[in-house]
């Protein structure tokens, strides 16, 4: 009788170092454990005009009629940033100053040129040397959108979760384009065009 009992006793004692093993096998529970958290974080930046290609307007010879002057380039490339991180959208707006006559022995000389500045839709695309996003790119309003002098105009547009990146507004030769009338005066015309974003699709 003596025996058997102590055959049971350590049947029992393995049984018991079993169990602890299972335990640890299935829940992954380590009696030693030690655990810390990882800690990460994104600075938002601006929203934003990176840069503006310089305006090519063109010329065109005076013949008693109204007009338009055209570019013979490709006007370049509007390039906006929206680096905030939000997914708030945005508004590109641009708005004109008048165009004056600037050199001194024309007869343009200090005189406005009554004109009307119209835009076409710009081709939107990723600034691929700037950024790899994969944000869908802003919508430009197809147009032609008259630029004014008293209030801005919209040309493109990023709803909510969209334009998160960097991205060119290009322009074609024919897109911009500016009327005359015929009694204007001849001469080197200029004027500022300035383009900003705001925030909200």
């Amino acid at each position: 009788m003596k025996h058997r009992i102590g055959q049971h006793k350590g049947t029992m004692v393995l049984f018991c170092a079993i169990a602890v093993s299972a335990f640890t096998m299935l829940t992954g529970v380590a009696f030693a454990a030690e655990y810390n958290t990882a800690h990460g974080e994104l600075t938002a930046g601006t929203l934003a005009i990176n840069s503006v290609a310089a305006i090519n307007l063109g010329s065109h010879a005076l013949d008693g009629k109204s007009g338009f002057l055209l570019s013979a380039v490709d006007s370049g490339n509007i390039v906006v940033q929206d680096l905030r991180g939000n997914g708030a959208g945005y508004q590109v707006q641009v708005m004109r100053d008048p165009l004056v006559g600037t050199v001194v022995d024309t007869p343009a000389y200090g005189r406005t040129l009554a004109t009307t500045m119209s835009w076409k839709a710009p081709i939107a695309s990723l600034n691929s040397a700037s950024s790899d996003s994969t944000s869908t790119a802003p919508a430009p309003v197809e147009g032609p959108t008259v630029i004014g002098t008293s209030s801005a105009s919209t040309i493109a547009s990023a709803a909510t979760d969209t334009g998160m990146g960097i991205y060119d507004l290009k322009f074609k030769a024919e897109d911009i384009s500016t009327s005359f009338v015929a009694a204007a005066y001849a001469g080197t015309y200029d004027g500022t065009v300035t383009v900003s974003t705001i925030s909200g699709p």
